[in-house]
């Protein structure tokens, strides 16, 4: 009779000892996909700037469409209102958030001018008129109104837009791609329909 006890203790022992083994293994394995996925995953951090009224969500390697929008808006205000007292500034400041090639870019593009602004002390500016996100392509669009007037000079008046794309570097706004042109925003649709009238005209 006792050695029957002693059996069934044993058993429920091993029961018991199997049971809290399998719980064990359990709380390791979740101890350690939670300290994995602690050291693995980046801050997500919800910002409203203060051009926008919507929420932007930023985190290390993106942002959203209101963050790019509203990056792409405060960088081309800045290369579109250059004075011969803020060039140099401006020039340094945009660099540091710029990738190397889309530096080189700027360069061509915009920071040439500045030596022929600094000299013959032109002044230029920038008013928007359209802000714009292209999904398909991650580019950002600004289109407005340039001037540029100097010593002498009459004022000249065209329209220009900037195009970007602005991506994410440790949490931080990084242009990967710029070019500034006279002419409407070449988005996608805008290049197919223009790309179908030169075909048309040439089948005329």
């Amino acid at each position: 009779m006792l050695f029957k006890k002693y059996q069934l203790s044993l058993a429920d022992l091993a029961r018991n000892n199997a049971t809290k083994n399998i719980i064990i293994a359990v709380l390791l394995l979740t101890n350690f996909l939670s300290v994995w996925g602690w050291f693995s995953s980046t801050e997500t951090v919800v910002m409203v700037p203060p051009t926008l009224d919507e929420r932007v969500i930023v985190s290390a390697n993106q942002a959203s469409e209101g963050y790019k929008t509203a990056w792409g808006l405060h960088v081309a205000q800045l290369l579109g209102n250059i004075t011969p007292g803020n060039a140099d500034f401006i020039g340094e400041q945009i660099g540091a958030i710029f990738a190397p090639g889309a530096f080189r870019d700027l360069q061509e593009t915009i920071l040439g001018q500045i030596e022929a602004i600094t000299e013959d002390r032109i002044t230029v500016s920038f008013e928007p008129r359209e802000l714009l996100y292209e999904n398909e392509s991650d580019k950002v669009f600004v289109y407005g109104l340039f001037r540029s007037s100097g010593a002498g000079g009459s004022p000249q008046e065209f329209s220009r837009t900037f195009e970007m794309r602005i991506d994410m570097r440790f949490g931080q706004p990084w242009v990967t791609h710029f070019v500034a042109y006279e002419d409407l925003p070449r988005t996608i649709d805008a290049l197919r329909q223009a790309e179908a009238q030169m075909q048309a005209q040439a089948r005329e």
